[in-house]
């Protein structure tokens, strides 16, 4: 066992190779009583002219340890494109809630709008239809004034007529200025009572919540 080192020293100067250390098994499995060494080790294999081939060549550790640091620098190189494609995705995430969130808020305002706009349009309308009952009542209650006034202007026209007395006489216009007075006086007022009454300013009514439920006339002093 002794040219076991020596084989090794050989094989590391270069003075030996494959077929060198297959013999050297060879020779010493046979002084072991081997007669048959093929059965633990093989010769190393030989090329078409006989020759074993050459031992394959060992990598340059220098460039494997190039190849690694070029592998350590794509695989970072990877990772960095990574995180930047979920930051962008993250990003992009982001400013799609945002669009979402500002849509949602505007549709809100536009519902909102849309709304008030219709409440106002209603009581619009209501107070419209307020306003139309009362002038419509107003129009009626003048046109009834106006009725009593004609009336009263034909009871008048009737009573400043001369009047046959029980004597068979004419009453005079001397007689009949006491009466006439008191009619004319009644149909000023009534005339000034229609025209206070259509000159009146009016104002809204409005109920709890808010919306014109009426309008009244305002007395004078109480504006």
């Amino acid at each position: 066992m002794a040219l076991n080192p020596m084989m090794q020293q050989a094989q590391m100067m270069g003075l030996a190779g494959p077929t060198e250390a297959y013999n050297y098994g060879a020779e010493i499995l046979k002084a072991a009583g081997f007669k048959n060494p093929d059965r633990f080790i093989h010769a190393p294999p030989a090329g078409p002219d006989g020759k074993p081939l050459p031992a394959p060549q060992q990598p340059n550790p220098l460039v494997q340890v190039e190849t690694i640091k070029q592998q350590s620098a794509h695989a970072l190189k990877d990772k960095e494109l990574q995180a930047q494609a979920q930051t962008g995705q993250a990003e992009g995430q982001m400013k799609y809630q945002l669009e979402q969130q500002r849509m949602q808020n505007e549709i809100a305002a536009q519902n909102a709008q849309a709304q008030a706009d219709m409440e106002l349009a209603n009581a619009k309308m209501q107070m419209d239809a307020t306003l139309a009952r009362e002038k419509a009542a107003l129009d009626a209650d003048t046109a009834k004034t106006l009725k009593l006034i004609e009336i009263a202007g034909n009871v008048l026209a009737a009573q400043v007529a001369p009047q046959q007395t029980a004597n068979g006489e004419i009453d005079t216009e001397d007689d009949q200025q006491p009466q006439m007075g008191a009619v004319l006086e009644q149909l000023t007022q009534m005339v000034a009572h229609l025209a206070q009454a259509s000159n009146a300013p009016r104002r809204i009514v409005r109920g709890p919540d808010g919306r014109a439920v009426g309008v009244e006339t305002v007395q004078m002093g109480m504006q």
